[in-house]
């Protein structure tokens, strides 16, 4: 009888820190993504990708030295992106999510070329746009 009370109570520990931490492991495994594809002359390194959205007030910055930031981008509705190069803004994009929880990878594509700049987002996950 011992031995059942341990199982069920190391079960019930178990499954009270996992309900506890459900945010942390969902983004663990389904987190939003910035990918930056640069092209042409630019350099990575001076890309800066900045995120609002309409239900809060703050911008994050989500990518930055040529490399996707830890910050957290998770909002409900209009989603605003921002890309910086060399602090100059290139252009934005909204996307609009149905879940704030839906997990979605953000592809850029930044084209430097002379006097040209060529700027794309694609985006993958439940609410992908074309």
């Amino acid at each position: 009888m011992k031995a059942f009370l341990w199982v069920i109570g190391v079960c019930s520990a178990v499954f009270i820190i996992a309900y506890l931490n459900k945010d942390n492991i969902r983004r663990a495994f389904f987190a939003n993504h910035i990918l930056l594809h640069a092209r042409g002359e630019t350099n990575p390194a001076l890309v800066r990708i900045d995120w609002t959205s309409e239900v809060t007030t703050d911008t994050v910055t989500v990518f930055e030295n040529g490399h996707e930031t830890e910050a957290l981008f998770e909002a409900r509705g209009r989603n605003v992106f921002v890309v910086y190069y060399k602090g100059e803004s290139m252009g934005n994009f909204e996307h609009f999510k149905s879940n704030a929880y839906n997990p979605h990878t953000y592809i850029f594509e930044l084209l430097l070329q002379q006097d040209s700049v060529y700027l794309d987002l694609t985006v993958s996950g439940p609410d992908a746009i074309q």
